[in-house]
């Protein structure tokens, strides 16, 4: 249950299946960005029965939902051996100073050109100065409009692997929930993400310089319908794997949707907003 959404967030949406619709035994995992002791008090309020954070990692959720299973079925469930060792990194995984890369190489299924790919979106659509600037901070509304971004900030950090640039976004937002100068933090979270963009550049610039070669090389292939199901139908899901299925079908969307939709769809996937690339691609078919 994502504690922070839209309307009715996680804890609302919690009490409600607690209460209205009487499912006391259903198990809830509330997932927030924040790992902070009121945010964990507050999820148990309100019904949660574990506690997972942001970048979700997949061997944390695995023991989370393990664990609710057993408590539901009252014993603990048999596992095979699993192999325990670490992943080796891919020989084509950029090595970016601050980034935490065999913990996102293994989030990202080990997708360089994907990394690379959202690594600059942060960094083009973040403005350090603008969240860094004091003003407006004397106004209660600018303030949760700042952590709300903040709190943006720190997700997409922490799914990259920036681990200075969102702990130091999570402590500019939490001064700015609690009401404390948030100055010092905003300027720290500001530098950290200067300094990332600095590491970042050579590794951003060799992605720029290949991808007009991949372009060429990628002739336009015919899109067929059951293509475009597929693509929709992860989309739906939230699957992963969509991920790699619009790679693939990449030339042919272009072709089938036009440069202005495709540039659309392309942002949406990138961005991981598999709803905006749905609504994108449901008129088409």
């Amino acid at each position: 249950m994502d504690v922070q959404m839209p309307e009715m967030d996680g804890h609302e949406a919690t009490r409600r299946l607690r209460t209205e619709l009487g499912l006391t035994q259903l198990p809830v995992l509330a997932l927030t960005a924040g790992a902070l002791g009121e945010e964990r008090r507050r999820a148990e309020a309100a019904g949660m029965n574990d506690f997972l954070t942001k970048p979700l990692e997949p061997q944390r959720l695995i023991r989370a939902v393990r664990s609710a299973v057993e408590r539901v079925r009252g014993q603990v469930l048999r596992l095979g051996a699993a192999d325990r060792s670490s992943p080796a990194l891919p020989q084509d995984w950029p090595q970016i100073d601050g980034i935490a890369s065999s913990e996102v190489a293994m989030r990202l299924g080990g997708d360089a050109s994907l990394f690379l790919r959202m690594l600059e979106r942060l960094l083009t659509e973040t403005d350090g100065p603008a969240l860094a600037s004091p003003d407006g901070l004397d106004a209660a509304p600018l303030r949760q409009v700042r952590a709300g971004q903040l709190h943006k900030l720190r997700g997409t950090a922490g799914l990259l692997g920036a681990q200075a640039l969102q702990r130091c976004a999570a402590e500019a937002e939490q001064a700015l929930i609690e009401g404390r100068d948030a100055g010092p933090a905003l300027q720290a979270m500001a530098q950290a993400l200067a300094q990332l963009g600095a590491a970042a550049q050579a590794a951003l610039a060799g992605q720029r310089a290949a991808a007009p070669a991949e372009a060429a090389r990628s002739e336009p292939a015919a899109l067929s319908a059951g293509d475009l199901q597929g693509l929709q139908a992860l989309l739906g899901q939230q699957d992963m794997a969509a991920l790699e299925l619009f790679e693939r079908l990449g030339p042919g969307l272009r072709q089938h949707l036009g440069d202005a939709q495709f540039r659309r769809l392309d942002e949406a996937v990138q961005a991981l907003d598999f709803a905006a690339a749905l609504d994108v691609l449901t008129p088409a078919g």
